[in-house]
């Protein structure tokens, strides 16, 4: 019989074994959500989240791991709005927070990561970018040193990214999830100021990344997919790259948020419609 692709939607099947998989992934989604509640958290990937729920890591290693994490998102902010003075301050304080980590766990890699055998690999990678990034920054050569940064930050999710199990139904219940912490977002900016509201769409845009390196056998939904990740990465750089300064960008950003929402809705029914069919239909 062929498989059912709703295993990969997050929807259960009969057999035991993929419901009790199907449990474990709604277990770590849950975990996610919980660990996101404090404020560091939730200027993480969720992706990292994911890793923090699962492992239990020591405090000074989770720490470490969420402030690089953060240096590493309001960097790439601060470079997509070309904010030179910022991204100069950021990248000091994320070579800083690096380094503190590098010194202490290059040589001696915590428990959860002792069996990687590319551990010193992945650890140079990242220092080495860092030092172009600092001298490509200090030239005032952002183009350039944006370009390093997401591959400095490849290097260093790639500790983490691969040993979650996740599907792609998973990725998009992320992805609902952010919307919903960026509406949160909005709502803090009108009652305090503050907006963390570009750091979660810089988030959003590196899950519109994973959710389309997930493969399928079905060209029509591929098709589908390819047309929605695009669309939420370009809509996500907008949020990046426009910052809310007053109420009314509050409002006019909500607005598009609100849209936003209601494609990714659109999306995830499309999406379960066609794997459907294509299930059905295999099974003729």
């Amino acid at each position: 019989m062929k498989p059912c692709p709703l295993e990969h939607s997050g929807f259960f099947c009969a057999a035991p074994s993929r419901l009790i998989s199907s449990l474990i992934c709604a277990a770590l989604i849950t975990l996610i959500f919980i660990c996101c509640s404090s404020n560091e958290a939730r200027g993480c990937t969720d992706i990292l989240n994911a890793f923090l729920s699962a492992e239990k890591l020591n405090d000074v290693v989770r720490e470490s791991l969420v402030k690089i994490n953060v240096g590493f998102q309001k960097l790439d902010v601060a470079m997509t709005q070309d904010n030179l003075a910022e991204s100069k301050a950021l990248i000091s304080n994320l070579i800083e927070s690096y380094f503190d980590f590098y010194f202490k766990y290059y040589q001696d890699p915590p428990v959860q990561f002792l069996d990687d055998p590319k551990w010193h690999d992945k650890l140079s990678e990242v220092n080495g970018r860092l030092k172009v990034m600092l001298k490509l920054i200090n030239e005032n050569n952002l183009k350039d040193a944006h370009e390093n940064t997401k591959l400095a930050y490849e290097a260093f999710s790639a500790i983490y990214k691969d040993r979650i199990p996740m599907q792609e139904q998973n990725v998009l219940d992320m992805i609902t999830n952010k919307l919903k912490t960026m509406n949160e977002a909005m709502d803090e900016f009108l009652k305090t100021g503050t907006s963390e509201v570009s750091v979660h769409a810089n988030n959003l845009k590196g899950l519109a990344e994973r959710l389309a390196g997930f493969d399928s056998s079905n060209e029509a939904y591929l098709a589908e997919r390819k047309g929605f990740t695009n669309f939420l990465t370009d809509k996500s750089t907008y949020f990046v790259k426009n910052p809310i300064t007053d109420s009314a960008a509050c409002e006019l950003q909500r607005k598009e948020l609100t849209a936003l929402t209601g494609t990714v809705e659109s999306f995830i029914s499309k999406r379960k419609n066609l794997l459907n069919r294509e299930w059905f239909d295999g099974k003729k």
